[in-house]
């Protein structure tokens, strides 16, 4: 395993790490993980500084991965509103087959305003 592929598996780990405090609703800011990062951008340049690679071409790598990023970034956006759509459709035809099977029509329901109205 080249030092290429230690740091892409080293970055890969910090943002599983990060995704899964995100989804537990943890503040990821002044995790362990900033010091790997810290080491892993400072064998980034020992690996370009190996392979030759100018101020210039480090700049391009920078300005390639800000480009995918974008465009998975809009891909996320895309699919979480494509997520909650889904989930509003299918409240909708769980209550249209709620309302074939007993015929009650749950759409614009709500709870009445005093216990009597019950």
């Amino acid at each position: 395993m080249g030092l290429e592929d230690v740091i892409e598996t080293l970055l890969r780990q910090i943002a599983e790490k990060e995704m899964e405090a995100k989804a537990a609703g943890v503040d990821t800011s002044g995790m362990d993980s900033d010091e790997i990062m810290e080491e892993t951008a400072e064998a980034t340049v020992a690996l370009w500084r190996k392979e030759g690679k100018s101020l210039e071409d480090a700049h391009a790598d920078f300005a390639k991965v800000s480009a995918q990023h974008f465009k998975v970034a809009r891909e996320a956006a895309y699919l979480s509103v494509k997520k909650r759509s889904i989930r509003i459709a299918l409240q909708i035809y769980e209550e249209d087959k709620l309302e074939k099977q007993t015929g009650v029509r749950l759409k614009g329901w709500s709870l009445p305003a005093e216990h009597k109205d019950f």
